[in-house]
């Protein structure tokens, strides 16, 4: 037996609300919008949403945002509180303690990259490549403490998608590091 199902056309007519659109100035990409929801690009990476319904803003969603790690392969540890490697878990602390080199890519300008990239796009739906290249510190030395000088690049993907009709954005993030 067969079952065969009737799906609407993908033409303009069977759209369930407003098509998304995609626009900018200058031949950039700097927002998508479907009549619900409307994502505006940054050039530092970040983006903000906008609610049309109910005016909500959520502004500089996507930053991204790097600490140092001294942690031994279970957890994260920021940097200065050392523990001798096999020592057991060694002194409770009574308090979090905070990084002490921690950078976000927004403001780190000289060692950052955006780029954006319409993946695909119709009316029915797009999506957007957000693609951010950060150069950051290639080690954390134990005995220092400290961060090393030499930089590697790393990226982070972030691939958002607005369909006609639906009053939510889907994100999806991806990072690797490039040696």
């Amino acid at each position: 037996m067969s079952v065969a199902h009737i799906l609407p056309g993908r033409g303009n007519h069977a759209l369930p609300a407003e098509p998304v659109n995609l626009g900018g100035e200058f031949g950039r990409t700097d927002w998508m919008d479907n009549g619900l929801v409307r994502v505006l690009f940054r050039a530092d990476g970040r983006f903000d949403i906008m609610d049309h319904s109910t005016g909500r803003h959520v502004i500089g969603a996507g930053r991204l945002e790097d600490s140092e790690d001294a942690g031994d392969s279970y957890d994260w540890s920021a940097g200065g509180h050392p523990v001798p490697q096999a020592a057991g878990r060694g002194e409770k602390m009574h308090e979090r303690v905070l990084a002490t080199d921690s950078r976000f890519a927004d403001m780190d300008e000289n060692n950052r990259q955006v780029y954006l990239t319409i993946e695909q796009q119709d009316d029915w739906t797009a999506t957007v490549r957000l693609h951010i290249a950060w150069a950051l510190p290639a080690r954390f030395n134990d005995s220092t403490q400290t961060r090393s000088e030499e930089m590697e690049w790393n990226t982070i993907d972030h691939y958002i998608t607005l369909r006609s009709g639906h009053p939510y954005g889907r994100g999806r993030n991806l990072g690797q590091q490039l040696m």
